[in-house]
């Protein structure tokens, strides 16, 4: 082919996101990538170019050049270019285009080479619409850099394809021009790699479980007693993320894109890396350590009664929890050391002295049992002397302590959205004569 030289639908909650980790995402990006535009030249701006070309298009039109495409990349043979020898422009575009499409299709292994049927479903293929890739909505993001990442090849031979045939003035060409330079370009392809494996290894999962999760309370969003080991869980996975399997491709594609390891290049990458999670760590650290704080961090003590035990220990300053404490909830690791309790409010298996050591990092110094309510710690005393808190009994005085602290603790959202709704609400209701707005004012009370 010559060549003019120049998503998955997100889940209705999953646009509800909650903000810590909105920030990490945005945070990451902005400052070791950098925010798309019309005038920036990375990753994101790439993501928003692909979304915009699908839009300036005609859908059955775009399908069709894809359809296209996806032949192209199947039936592709990259030794073709050993026996070009261009008589004409036409032919020197076409062996300047094969030689460009040679050194993508060395930037991966993981792309997709299939031809696609347009007569089968289209979700999981190219022919799939794509997010529009926008950091106030987290999972647009990462819909938008793994669907762009697996169809690079047909996306890139498409840009080609809307090239020759459209013309300078069409806007679909401008838009395609700006396209097929962004993905020629390894460093954008280095990036794109980076925001996707931070996506599916770390950001996706967590926000899942905030969305999805209904330990105890049977309500999505309403897991405040769970939070402070999420953060936990968070920091492990943010701080192991880089040695995780996942990551591998990123760094695969550091080093197909002509980066090796021990040069300038690849080192001056992993330090965008670094940045990258250093930024995010920062921003987990901001903005969720209001959970660990004497006003919240009691809420913590209605999770599963091995976490609890440890949040109590640490609440009424002794010890952390030994093995015989424990019982037979946990299993001990002789070859690591490690007390192992499988959670099942968090589907994982949590290193119980890890855990302690975080909380006993994480929380101020400053903070003594005195700062803690008198019926918080009446309730860590409780747990201490083996009351689980997370039984929904309410009898007799251990019942009337539990009652408190889940009337109290089990209603505070860990999703900003209701919070943002009941502050709006009472902003309505302030407004109003009193007696107009009776019931409202007494239900948001």
């Amino acid at each position: 082919m010559g060549a003019k030289w120049l998503g998955q639908k997100a889940h209705p909650h999953r646009r509800r996101f909650t903000k810590p980790n909105l920030l990490q995402l945005h945070n990451s990006v902005c400052n070791a990538l950098g925010d798309g535009g019309l005038d920036k030249v990375n990753a994101m701006q790439l993501l928003h170019s692909v979304y915009d070309l699908q839009q300036v298009l005609e859908l059955d039109e775009w399908r069709y050049i894809l359809t296209k495409s996806s032949k192209f990349v199947a039936n592709y043979d990259p030794t073709i270019v050993d026996d070009m020898v261009p008589t004409n422009a036409s032919e020197t575009n076409q062996l300047e285009f094969c030689q460009g499409y040679n050194k993508i299709l060395k930037l991966h292994s993981q792309f997709k080479t299939n031809a696609i049927d347009p007569e089968a479903v289209y979700k999981g293929t190219v022919l799939q619409k794509a997010q529009a890739a926008i950091l106030t909505r987290w999972w647009t993001v990462g819909a938008a850099a793994s669907f762009t990442f697996e169809c690079y090849l047909v996306i890139y031979h498409a840009s080609q394809t809307i090239v020759n045939v459209y013309a300078a003035t069409n806007k679909a060409h401008n838009i395609v021009s700006s396209l097929f330079s962004l993905m020629s370009d390894p460093e954008n392809f280095i990036n794109l790699c980076l925001i996707r494996c931070f996506h599916k290894g770390y950001i996706s999962p967590h926000l899942d479980w905030l969305q999805s999760s209904a330990d105890l309370t049977n309500t999505q969003a309403f897991q405040s007693h769970n939070v402070a080991m999420r953060c936990y869980l968070m920091e492990y996975d943010l701080l192991n993320l880089l040695s995780s399997t996942l990551f591998k491709s990123h760094f695969e594609a550091t080093e197909k894109a002509g980066f090796p390891r021990g040069t300038t290049n690849y080192d001056r990458h992993l330090k965008k890396t670094c940045i990258f999670m250093e930024s995010s760590l920062v921003s987990l650290h901001n903005h969720f350590k209001r959970w660990l704080s004497p006003l919240i961090l009691p809420a913590a003590l209605m999770s599963e009664y091995p976490t609890a035990r440890v949040v109590a220990s640490l609440m009424m300053n002794v010890a952390a929890p030994t093995l015989q404490a424990y019982v037979d909830a946990v299993v001990y690791n002789p070859g690591s050391q490690k007390i192992i309790y499988k959670s099942e409010a968090h589907g994982r298996r949590i290193d119980m002295g890890g855990f302690n050591k975080f909380l006993r990092e994480n929380v101020s110094q400053d903070v003594i049992a005195l700062d803690y309510t008198q019926e918080s710690r009446t309730a860590a005393q409780m747990v201490l002397d083996g009351v689980d808190f997370s039984q929904m009994e309410h009898d007799g005085d251990v019942g009337n302590s539990r009652l408190f602290m889940h009337s109290t603790y089990l209603a505070l959202a860990c999703q900003t959205q209701f919070v943002e709704r009941m502050i709006k609400e009472a902003k309505h209701v302030s407004t109003t004569d009193r007696s107009e707005e009776h019931c409202r004012w007494c239900a948001i009370i």
